[in-house]
């Protein structure tokens, strides 16, 4: 297994995670499935986005 870092800079903060899989496609679906979503569903009521 090989160990992909991702990097996110999110109001203010910079946000670093360590996954290990067996290839980039396998690491995003893990990063992914860990974002604390709550964080981005405000921002997206807040434009307007999905109220449709």
């Amino acid at each position: 297994m090989k160990k992909y870092t991702f990097l996110a800079d999110y109001k203010g903060g910079t946000y670093i995670s360590q996954y290990s899989a067996d290839n980039l496609k396998e690491a995003l679906f893990l990063w992914g499935s860990n974002l604390a979503l709550e964080y981005f569903k405000e921002k997206r009521e807040k434009e307007g986005f999905g109220t449709n």
